[in-house]
This record gives C-alpha cells, structure tokens and sequence, in this order.
C-alpha cells in the first residue's frame, strides 16, 4: 500500500558530537553558508509535515533559518545515535505512518530525494534507503510497523541495525556518492568532491 505525505514525519538528526572534526562542524562554513543551514534549505521545500531536528542540549540555533523544522533537544545524545532517532520518533503523532530519516551533515541530500524515497516506500516491515556501490545511505524511510523495535536500539546502533540482525527486511534504492558521503573531519569539507 502506497504511504500518504500526510502521515509522514522528517526526522533530521543534528545531535552529534561532532568528535573527528574537532569543534561543531554544523557551524562551520559549507560554500558560503553554515552547513546545517544547508541543509535545512535543501529539505526546506518538502511537502511533507511535520518536520522535525534533532538537536543536543545547548546547541544554539540562533544563526538558523530553520524551514519549519520544529526543533527537539535530545539530552541523552552522548549515548548515541539511536536516542536521536528515538527522541525524534517521540515527538511524531501517534498516527505517522512513517519517518524520513536523515543527517544533518549531509549537505547534498535534497527534498527530491525525499519523494522519490516515498515513492518506493510501502506500510511493510521493510526499511528504504538510497544506497551507492554497496554502502547504505540517506535519507532513509521507516515505516510504523518497526516502530517498537526502533525504541530498543542502544548506543550507536541506527535503524539499520535491525536489518543487519534480521528484524526487518531492506529495500535499496541505486543512488549517488553523495547519497552516503557525509562531513565527518574538516578535510570533508575542504575537498569535499562528487
């Protein structure tokens, strides 16, 4: 069954801690503008409501134009990612169907991107995300039915974690490098090359 924009969430995460590139990377300057900035402008356009960024305690998002991202503070965030993905997945009404999920230092991932995910997404327990040469990328979608096993994930084990221990099935859409080329170290941005 095809899902409806209506009953869908974006849940962009933005509450690393930012550890290999030495000071917070979403302030840092990305082509002329700060790179969460980025990608708040890339998503901005998406039909999808509710759209939500994670973010840590203390981060200030003064500096950002934030698209109608409703901002949500993950306290516990130095224990991982997967409190980010659950602070994010509380916060959607009980009713969502399903999540987009995404990284906030992904500075090329696109609202397009987000429709064509949907496009291929359905209400099975089957997680779908753009992949390149082999490697899972971004965004990804994860339908309701996961939900409950979305909140037993631990530490740094993100929602594909439950396809690698055979949880939930997996649906991979052929994308491109920057589908799965994320900023982790300054170097990144300073060569950054698609």
């Amino acid at each position: 069954m095809q899902i409806k924009l209506e009953k869908l969430a974006i849940v962009l995460l933005g509450a690393g801690l930012s550890t290999r590139f030495g000071s917070e990377k979403l302030v840092s300057d990305f082509e002329g503008s700060l790179l969460l900035q980025r990608v708040l402008d890339n998503l901005g356009p998406s039909r999808i409501l509710p759209k939500y960024l994670v973010v840590k305690t203390g981060f200030s998002l003064d500096k950002f134009d934030l698209r109608g991202f409703t901002p949500v503070l993950n306290p516990d965030y130095r224990s991982g990612i997967s409190s980010s993905i659950k602070a994010g997945l509380r916060r959607c009404d009980p009713d969502t169907e399903g999540i987009v999920l995404t990284l906030a230092d992904m500075p090329f991932v696109h609202w397009k991107d987000v429709e064509r995910l949907i496009a291929e997404a359905s209400s099975r327990r089957e997680i779908v995300a753009f992949s390149h040469r082999g490697e899972k990328g971004f965004p990804t979608f994860l339908p309701c039915s996961i939900f409950p096993d979305i909140f037993s994930l631990e530490g740094e084990n993100g929602a594909f974690s439950l396809v690698r221990t055979g949880k939930v099935s997996s649906k991979l859409i052929e994308g491109e490098k920057r589908h799965v080329q994320d900023i982790d170290i300054r170097d990144d941005i300073l060569d950054y090359s698609l």
